[in-house]
């Protein structure tokens, strides 16, 4: 495995802008919001402004993620400077290419609902 100048931390961030994404992706898919509002009555789909901001949060993360990568792959010793200039600049084009596609579209994407619990809103009494 290469890398390691951070410890491979900056797996966390892509691991983040995952989760992300598979809510984004779930939230956006019909059938799965139907199968959500049937699990749990305080089940409320999220808004459009609201996803909107999800896909920016998982490009954004991305794009950190990338960039961390990159940092530790050269930091590491693996990259020389016309690797990591390289390599950063094929990422960022493969993300956009990503994103034009969709999230939806991405590999490795789960819509599944199986094994997926939903989040217990639990309300408090004002007595």
């Amino acid at each position: 495995m290469s890398g390691g100048a951070f410890e491979y931390h900056e797996m966390y961030i892509e691991e983040i802008a995952e989760c992300i994404r598979n809510i984004y992706v779930k939230q956006k898919n019909k059938k799965w919001v139907a199968w959500a509002r049937n699990e749990d009555m305080y089940f409320a789909p999220h808004s459009k402004g609201v996803l909107a901001v999800y896909k920016k949060a998982y490009k954004a993360l991305r794009v950190a993620h990338i960039y961390a990568k990159a940092v530790d792959y050269l930091e590491a010793g693996d990259y020389g400077d016309e690797d990591f200039l390289s390599n950063v600049n094929m990422q960022l084009e493969k993300l956009d290419k990503e994103m034009k596609s969709g999230l939806e579209n991405i590999d490795g994407c789960e819509i599944s609902h199986e094994g997926y619990e939903l989040p217990r809103i639990y309300w408090e009494s004002s007595d």
